[in-house]
């Protein structure tokens, strides 16, 4: 039953991201680097750096020298969504700019889901 209300989920934001045409950017106050924590993803991808762009997000996961550029990205005023991909696991990200220091909300995968915490790198 878990499974088929996060596969729901992952339908409807990928659907979300397609459909919308019009697209807009990161604000200049949030770009740049920032640490990331995702406490319910599995070993090796809970802690990482997220580069903001304006028009949009690399992530880096700790210990690992990939980088996972973001293959659609739409931000609706605080609202970010975004969707990038690793080993062939589609990864969504729908995010809440809470104030220029702190951003949270919450990542899907087939297999899970979890909260996130952007914090700002000094």
């Amino acid at each position: 039953m878990k499974i088929r209300i996060i596969m729901l989920m992952i339908t409807m934001v990928t659907i979300a991201f397609y459909s919308c045409s019009e697209k807009g950017k990161i604000g200049k106050d949030y770009l740049g680097n920032w640490t990331f924590e995702v406490p319910d993803a599995e070993p090796g991808y809970t802690y990482g750096i997220a580069e903001l762009y304006s028009d949009s997000i690399i992530t880096t996961f700790t210990g690992n020298k990939f980088r996972y550029p973001s293959l659609a990205l739409e931000v609706r005023n605080d609202s970010v969504l975004y969707q990038f991909n690793i080993d062939g696991i589609d990864v969504f990200c729908a995010l809440k700019i809470e104030n220029r220091q702190s951003i949270k909300g919450i990542t899907y995968w087939s297999s899970g889901e979890s909260e996130l915490t952007f914090s700002r790198m000094e």
